[in-house]
């Protein structure tokens, strides 16, 4: 199962498709192409793991098909309570997974309005809808007129083609959700020290990766966005629990306290179990992230965190050492002493409303992707003066030039997928695995960089040669190879040796680059350990003869 999560990890999933595609044709997190319709009716689909939709499984590549079903057995969906605007406007506007299916088509299908915002004015994400009612709050335009004659109307009316921008512009829109109030409760506890601020800020942070969970429940995603608004009386409830030494008895204290204590007044618990202090304030997010899987007393985690924020005052958290004078410490010790001795336990309640219910673990973010992507990026303006994106690298991959091979090699390559190196490494290995991740050849401890640019195998410096004089030949300007020149060869088209490199060459270099760099880890995975004769025989008569047979190149390779 673990080897599953990894790849669904590497695979999550974020919508992006180049200007020239249409959506419907790519899903992507990171630029991995997902391939799914080419029906022009279906350009509204762009990510089905946020929409009510499937992608055709016969236009997907195998490890793709294999991701879709991993997500499917884990329940992989998009949950949180509340996100910020930044995921808000990378969301799809129309068949939103969480939404309820026939509201839709009843409130949608047969409106004229929504034809045209989807037909005409081509909106599909949040972001898209923010950016067109922008054009209703500028100061000529009439929002009381459907024959509106402003500018901006105008425009839509004669190069757009839309009849009624006014309808158009009707509508409700998602607000911004993004509460902050730590400094008022802060300041309502200033007389204490040391203590911990409950945060009652649920806001999911982040992009849409960071909120897609998997091994999610059963439960449909509320949809309801909880009521977090403060209203602070006077006065600040102080309450001290204990649990006769129970772990799970102060949190069941604590749960007890926060249920009864007015909900109007401040709160303060008073406690001498940092185990469940930290459980609630410090490390719940840590927590809920990995879906509590290695915390002792989820249940109770939950549910206390769930009352405290359908307090309307804030709640904060004094630690105090046990057994050491504090006149509430001592008295609820007592209490909780003649609890413990008690034959038949009470029932506890720890059922949490829904609106702050998220089930599952959070996905978790691929550094080594970064990394190597800002490295692609940086190489790329230094060596070669070309300015692109992150978005513009990844769409790169789905360049016609970059065999279908070549561009998985290449995704798995960027996002430190394969098994090499530190992968090794893990406390779960044992030491005949944990070999594999020593260079054979170097001795030291591989990685991807190493055994494409330095490591000191014969077949890597044949190959670089053969890619140096088969470029130069072409009449192109020496290229070392580096992240930047052969993982961002499908972007040198763009602007490249000053500008005097044609297109008909550039591609040619995309498809050296990508292919002879995939060529030096395939046989590094072929041959590691075997003789270096014949590694070198095998590099020489792979490469070749796919130089020298032009009838042999796959047709899109040759170019005038």
């Amino acid at each position: 199962m673990s080897r599953e999560c990894r790849t669904l990890t590497t695979g999550a999933i974020r919508h992006s498709s180049p200007p020239d595609r249409a959506r419907w044709d790519r899903i992507a997190h990171g630029g991995r192409l997902l391939q799914t319709t080419s029906s022009p009716k279906n350009c509204l689909r762009i990510n089905p793991f946020l929409q009510n939709w499937k992608p055709t499984k016969t236009h997907l590549l195998d490890d793709l098909r294999h991701i879709s079903a991993i997500a499917k057995k884990y329940g992989l969906r998009l949950e949180v309570l509340a996100p910020e605007r930044s995921i808000i406007r990378e969301m799809p506007m129309w068949d939103h997974a969480q939404a309820d299916r026939a509201k839709i088509r009843t409130l949608g299908g047969r409106s004229v309005a929504t034809a045209c915002l989807k037909n005409t004015h081509s909106l599909i994400t949040v972001g898209d809808f923010k950016k067109f009612v922008l054009g209703a709050s500028e100061p000529e335009h009439d929002k009381h007129s459907r024959a509106c004659q402003c500018d901006r109307c105008t425009y839509l009316r004669l190069e757009l083609g839309c009849s009624a921008p006014a309808d158009c512009y009707a509508g409700e829109h998602p607000e911004d959700y993004e509460a902050d109030s730590h400094q008022e409760a802060r300041s309502l506890f200033s007389g204490h020290e040391d203590i911990e601020i409950f945060d009652r800020c649920i806001t999911t942070t982040g992009t849409i990766a960071d909120a897609l969970r998997i091994f999610t429940g059963s439960e449909d995603v509320c949809n309801k966005l909880p009521s977090l608004a403060t209203g602070n009386a006077a006065g600040i409830i102080e309450v001290a629990t204990d649990g006769s030494c129970l772990q799970n008895g102060e949190a069941v204290a604590t749960l007890i306290a926060t249920r009864v204590a007015d909900p109007a007044v401040p709160l303060l618990h008073i406690t001498d179990s940092r185990t469940t202090l930290e459980a609630v304030t410090k490390c719940f997010r840590k927590y809920q992230d990995e879906g509590f899987i290695n915390q002792k007393n989820p249940d109770l985690t939950r549910a206390i965190v769930a009352a405290t924020l359908e307090r309307k005052a804030h709640t904060a958290f004094l630690w105090v050492k046990g057994h050491n004078g504090h006149p509430g410490n001592e008295n609820a010790d007592v209490l909780a002493g003649r609890r413990a001795r008690k034959l038949a336990p009470d029932p506890v309640d720890v059922t949490v409303p829904r609106q702050f219910l998220v089930t599952g673990a959070k996905l978790k973010p691929r550094w080594h992707t970064k990394e190597r992507v800002d490295q692609v990026i940086k190489d790329l303006r230094d060596i070669l003066s070309i300015h692109i994106t992150p978005e513009t690298l990844w769409k790169s991959l789905a360049s016609s030039t970059i065999s279908r091979e070549a561009r998985q090699w290449t995704w798995m390559t960027l996002h430190d997928a394969y098994m090499i190196g530190t992968h090794w490494l893990r406390p779960s290995m044992s030491d005949e695995l944990r070999e594999r991740a020593i260079c054979k050849i170097c001795g030291q401890t591989e990685t991807m960089e190493h055994i494409l640019f330095t490591c000191n195998a014969r077949g890597r410096e044949i190959i670089w040669k053969l890619l140096h004089e088969t470029w130069t030949t072409a009449e192109g300007l020496p290229r070392a190879p580096s992240w930047g020149t052969i993982m961002g060869a499908a972007c040198t088209g763009r602007k490249a040796d000053g500008g005097r490199c044609t297109a008909a060459l550039e591609n040619c270099w995309a498809i050296l680059a990508v292919e002879s760099a995939r060529l030096i880890w395939k046989l590094r995975s072929l041959l590691l350990g075997k003789k270096r004769k014949q590694h070198i025989r095998l590099v020489e008569g792979t490469w070749s003869p796919l130089l020298e047979e032009k009838s042999d190149l796959p047709a899109r390779w040759v170019t005038d």
